[in-house]
């Protein structure tokens, strides 16, 4: 379960990353100046790789958190923990 977890994380760790980089190469368009002469086009450039391991709880937003509980709860193999957990086979209620 703990292993399917950080599974879950490090998906939207992903995601977080991919959102960094898209962020700034968006930023470097922007923000850099031509390198070319007029009428060239400009050479293209290599994204930078986010590094997932900087990426900490504190990064994570609403929406991240949210992403996390939904993958979580897309498993079978989860709701069914959870359902034996709260619900033991066995036990009658009455």
């Amino acid at each position: 379960m703990e292993a399917f977890f950080l599974h879950c994380i490090d998906k939207v760790k992903a995601d977080i990353g991919e959102r960094r980089r898209d962020t700034q190469e968006k930023n470097r368009r922007l923000t850099a100046p031509l390198r070319v002469k007029k009428g060239e086009p400009a050479p293209p450039e290599a994204p930078e790789k986010v590094n997932l391991s900087g990426i900490t709880i504190d990064d994570f937003t609403a929406a991240d958190r949210r992403k996390v509980v939904e993958i979580l709860l897309s498993s079978e193999q989860v709701l069914q923990f959870l359902y034996d957990k709260l619900f033991p086979p066995g036990q009658m209620t009455g």
